[in-house]
């Protein structure tokens, strides 16, 4: 038996295969490039922390990247766990290359990254998105290094939100060649345990319950402690006295060989049995080692079992002691087996065993200990929230409610100012629990509500300013959170009644306005929401941030008013001003509200392309995914669905990792893209509805469905959505501007209701921002035809129409060709094919095939797959049949002549060539001919040209 038992832990992990066989395959997994996750979920003292350095060493074996990171005893800093794994490799192994817009991200989870572009200004949520973006950037860098990469994070129950939630991100990300492994306790956390959930309900984790140990591996062990086989009553009695938990069975070996029950010699192990001789729980074994230190000693060990991490600072104080004796008691402690050393720190042999400390110290010491603790933390210079934490933690140790409460909140908005978002909500959210006078309990809560406003959580703060208001009454700031919430989480009439109070109570403060403004505009009155803005430019006391808010207002309601050069006026300003003052995201709103005013006019999406670049080299997600959407939007409307759908998936994949608000938009619009090509879409929308029903998602929602079942021929349903859209949409005209009342007389028309079909188009020529969007008088205009049966005054109105709304212009042709029919039938169909065909709206181009047969026309046959479009076109968004049509330009053929070879209308080669000098930025056909001779050819192969199908 070795002398130092107590310094020892088994040299071999015994009765572990099944568990030690899946992490090995798991670490296998990393170096062929594969991503997975293993969570290993155990009571304390299982054997979980033991399992994990077997792996470690496995890949280290192999050269793979180890990070490794564990959940520190006292209050974990944000990213505490990631970044204590990311600083375990970077240390030996620096990532030197720049993380271009990720660095401000890294920045919060490693202090000392360093940002090598001048920081754009971003709010508190979109630096903790570059954050957990950078964290997945920075794996690949380092796997990009090395044969794949083991991130381990150990005791995850303990570990601070964002560290959770950056382990959520990491796992949804699926980084090839990258194996997470995580230990963590059960019930002991609910975040924890709800992470452990969903990972495995998707999918994305093998979840191992680590068992405690049969009698076998008890007696492997007992073996192995001793370097001697053990007698088999022996192994009962460990057995039956530690139920088999490996760190139970370790300390009780280690208690038998110091009171000599157990002797080891060249002979073999020997029991002189005496069990009642050594202390059967961690608790009396724990005492029994305490009672070897000198009592100066002993205080210290319990000391640091107050501070949690022998923080030097804070132990002075708490253990009344200089550094010397500090470090004596220490050793003396590791000699006794409570503490170990591991790479230069100090720290007990388990938290079990911390536990045990503290629970066999005479409560007055403990009380004491605290007490110093907590004047050690209340110095001028603590500020910082971890701080502030470690503070409360002892105070709520001494039973001090009201002031753990107040200190928290302290916290809770320290760690708001540090982009801890999810920090700050557990800081907050444990002050509102331990408040008990009613100024602390309001104060507590409006720390709390800040909280949830910051992270986009609208009705949840709302919610709880309500309860508060109830409770404690309201204030100036509850108000204005309050109407700002509810405008955010679309219930404008809660906002309406919050501020007609404030103002009445003469809140003038800019903030306020601005809010009253956007209400304004949300019910339609943009005179209004002028005066608002207006108000707030000329007030003295309005800050950079307020005027560039009330440019946006300002932009707004002259877009409302269809002034677009105005609401163009007042967005250039707001970018400019914000380029100039530093406020990134404001510049981005900015540029994209100018690419909407493209959108809505019917313009190139030159604009939003800018706002997606910019977007994304200043690492600002949220205005990303925004600009996505309007651009998909844009691509879509225009006919470009293949292109709106690449840009949609990956913006969906990006927001879903994210968790941002905009996902359940961008997943409607690409339900509603992909409606062309598939019979259903219906559980997508159900989806986006889900994730977010907000009035102004379900107005649009609505809209959707009217679109897709009029292109079904289902007239009646087509009727009752967009009955619902413009119900929506009369509640609240300045939000979105949906086609669903001009969309409505269509409807009605094809349905055989000739009445009311007038009479809903007398109430869409009735909207007052009906030229707000392109299409909606294209769309007025024809319905009068239709409802005229004026065949050529359809045609006329279309031809009018904009070249960038084929899939409109389809549909009104096919609706047209049902409602008014006659000699013009074949062509509006055949006309409505070649659109849809050009879109790539297979499902649409189908039903229209079998309506031209139905109608006598010549059909032609579907076109096999299109040859694919050079990389140098295709980021340009070119489609492959644009790049068709540009190789016959390229010859110098003219449109009459591409329409014959392509077996498609004049007017569809027209908005070709159109498309074609706005992707390409070019001013004249002329100039596309030339790029052709810069670009890769796009050859039609002998006999994939359309071909008429006399047959039908």
């Amino acid at each position: 038996m070795p002398g130092d038992l107590g310094l020892t832990r088994a040299s071999v992990v015994v009765g572990r295969d099944p568990e030690l066989d899946v992490l090995r395959r798991a670490v296998h997994d990393a170096r062929v490039g594969r991503a997975t996750c293993t969570l290993l979920v155990g009571e304390g003292g299982i054997g979980k922390t033991r399992l994990v350095s077997e792996t470690a060493a496995v890949a280290e074996r192999l050269g793979i990247a180890v990070l490794s990171g564990r959940a520190p005893i006292a209050t974990p800093a944000a990213f505490s766990v990631i970044s204590d794994a990311l600083r375990s490799w970077l240390r030996t192994h620096p990532v030197t290359d720049p993380m271009g817009p990720f660095d401000r991200g890294l920045g919060l989870v490693l202090p000392e990254w360093p940002v090598v572009a001048a920081a754009a200004e971003l709010e508190p949520g979109q630096r903790r998105l570059l954050a957990l973006e950078g964290v997945v950037q920075l794996l690949r860098a380092v796997i990009a290094t090395t044969d794949g990469a083991v991130l381990i994070a150990d005791d995850l129950h303990a570990v601070d939100p964002e560290s959770l939630e950056t382990i959520r991100y990491v796992v949804n990300a699926r980084v090839e060649g990258l194996t997470f492994v995580g230990t963590m306790r059960p019930s002991q956390s609910r975040d924890a345990d709800e992470l452990a959930r969903l990972l495995r309900r998707d999918g994305l984790a093998d979840v191992i319950e680590v068992l405690p140990l049969d009698e076998r591996a008890v007696g492997d062990l007992v073996a192995a402690l001793l370097d001697a086989n053990p007698p088999s009553p022996l192994v009962a009695d460990v057995l039956a006295r530690t139920d088999g938990v490996p760190l139970l069975v370790e300390e009780l070996v280690r208690g038998h060989v110091r009171m000599g029950t157990v002797h080891v010699d060249d002979a073999g192990a020997t029991w002189r049995g005496g069990a009642r001789k050594v202390p059967g729980t961690i608790r009396d074994l724990v005492d029994t080692r305490l009672a070897l230190l000198d009592q100066p000693e002993r205080e210290v060990v319990v000391a640091g079992a107050v501070v949690g991490d022998f923080d030097p600072v804070v132990m002075r104080a708490v253990a009344d002691a200089d550094d010397a004796r500090i470090a004596d008691a220490l050793a003396a402690g590791v000699r006794a087996g409570l503490l170990e050393t591991s790479g230069g720190s100090t720290a007990f042999r388990h938290a079990i065993i911390r536990e045990a400390v503290l629970d066999t110290t005479v409560p007055h010491l403990v009380d004491a200990m605290h007490r110093r603790a907590v004047a050690a933390l209340s110095g001028e210079g603590v500020v910082d929230a971890e701080a502030l934490e470690r503070r409360a933690g002892h105070l709520m140790a001494l039973g001090a409610h009201d002031e753990v409460a107040t200190t928290l909140a302290v916290a809770a908005d320290g760690w708001l100012n540090d982009h801890a978002l999810l920090a700050a909500e557990r800081a907050a959210s444990a002050a509102v629990s331990a408040a008990r006078a009613a100024s602390v309990r309001a104060a507590a809560a409006d720390a709390l509500a800040r909280t949830l406003a910051s992270q986009g959580r609208w009705s949840d703060a709302l919610d709880l300013d309500e309860a508060t208001v109830a409770e404690h009454g309201d204030t100036p700031e509850r108000r204005l959170r309050r109407a700002s919430c509810a405008l955010d989480a679309g219930r404008p009439e809660v906002a309406e009644a919050i501020i007609a109070v404030a103002l009445a109570e003469g809140d003038d403060s800019p903030p306020l306005i601005l809010t009253a403004g956007r209400l304004a505009l949300v019910r339609g009155d943009a005179v209004e929401a002028l005066g608002c803005a207006h108000r707030v430019l000329e007030s003295p006391h309005a800050g950079i941030d307020d005027r560039l808010a009330a440019l946006d207002l300002e932009g707004r309601a002259f877009d409302f008013t269809g002034d677009r050069e105005a609401a163009r006026g007042s967005w250039s300003r707001q970018a400019r001003d914000a380029l100039a003052a530093g406020r990134t995201q404001a510049q981005l709103r900015a540029v994209v509200q100018l690419g909407k005013v493209e959108l809505f006019a019917g313009e190139p999406p030159q604009r939003l392309r800018e706002a997606v670049e910019l977007a994304r080299g200043a690492g600002s997600l949220v205005e990303l995914a925004w600009a996505e959407e309007n651009l998909a939007i844009a691509l879509a409307v225009y006919g470009d669905l293949g292109a709106a759908m690449s840009l949609l998936d990956d913006a969906i994949a990006r927001c879903r990792s994210l968790r941002l608000d905009q996902l359940a938009y961008l997943v409607a619009s690409h339900a509603m893209t992909r409606s062309h090509l598939v019979e259903s879409v219906e559980e997508e929308l159900a989806e986006a509805e889900a994730i977010a029903p907000t009035p102004d998602l379900l107005l649009q929602t609505a809209a959707m469905r009217g679109d897709i079942a009029l292109r079904a021929g289902h007239w009646d349903e087509a009727i009752r959505c967009f009955e619902r859209s413009a119900e929506l949409a009369r509640a609240m005209p300045g939000v979105v501007p949906m086609p669903s009342l001009c969309m409505l007389p269509w409807a009605l028309a094809a349905a055989g209701r000739p009445d009311a079909a007038a009479a809903a188009l007398a109430d869409a020529r009735a909207t007052p921002d009906l030229a707000r969007f392109y299409s909606r008088p294209v769309l007025v205009s024809a319905a009068e035809a239709l409802l005229a049966g004026d065949a050529d005054g359809l045609d006329a109105a279309i031809a009018g129409a904009p070249d960038r709304m084929p899939l409109d212009i389809a549909l009104m042709r096919v609706v047209g060709a049902h409602v008014i029919g006659g000699p013009a039938r074949a062509r509006w169909l055949r006309e409505a094919l070649d659109l849809y065909d050009a879109a790539g709206a297979s499902l649409e181009a189908d039903r229209v095939r079998q309506a031209l047969r139905d109608a006598g026309g010549a059909v032609p046959r579907r076109r096999r797959a299109a040859v694919p479009v050079p990389p140098n076109l295709a980021k340009h968004g070119v489609t492959a049949r644009e790049a068709e049509v540009l190789r016959l330009i390229g010859q110098g053929l003219p449109n009459a002549e591409i329409a014959r070879q392509l077996y498609v209308s004049i007017r569809t080669v027209e908005a070709h060539a159109s498309s074609l000098l706005s992707k390409l930025n070019a001013r004249s056909r002329a100039e596309l001919i030339l790029r052709t001779r810069d670009s890769t050819d796009v050859p039609i192969r002998p006999g994939e040209e359309d071909v008429v199908d006399s047959s039908g």
